[in-house]
């Protein structure tokens, strides 16, 4: 396709147009809080989310008081229904409509692992609640 492109590089030149300015907009900064999780929304959703703003600047929740970037996750099917935000097995975490699994994460102030390594340092959070 890039050959084909150079090959006609003068054609394609000679039938540019300018933009026009008048349907273009300012897209904004993105704001610490608009990446913040509402676990209350779908799990598609949640995934978009999670998706869209990974590696930069990253989805993100709270649990304990403690921030973690969410960098990777999945649809799970298994369905939980408890509390959105609620942590269970395997890092599958309950949403308003379904379940996302986290595979990848990064806790405050520590490097990105996978989320199964950081669930075998916080076992303590299985069955507490994302907010």
């Amino acid at each position: 396709m890039i050959l084909e492109t150079l090959d006609n590089l003068e054609e394609n030149l000679a039938n540019a147009y300018k933009q026009p300015e008048s349907g273009a907009t300012y897209a904004a900064k993105i704001a610490k809080e608009s990446c913040r999780i509402n676990w209350g929304d779908s799990a598609e959703n949640i995934l978009r989310q999670i998706k869209a703003f990974s590696p930069i600047p990253s989805a993100w929740s709270e649990i304990n008081g403690m921030r973690i970037k969410i960098l990777d996750a999945e649809l799970s099917s298994k369905d939980f229904s408890e509390t959105p935000g609620t942590i269970h097995e395997k890092m599958i975490v309950s949403c308003g409509i379904g379940c996302v699994r986290l595979l990848e994460v990064q806790p405050e102030g520590k490097n990105k692992m996978k989320a199964e390594d950081f669930m075998r340092g916080y076992k303590n959070l299985l069955e507490k609640s994302f907010v």
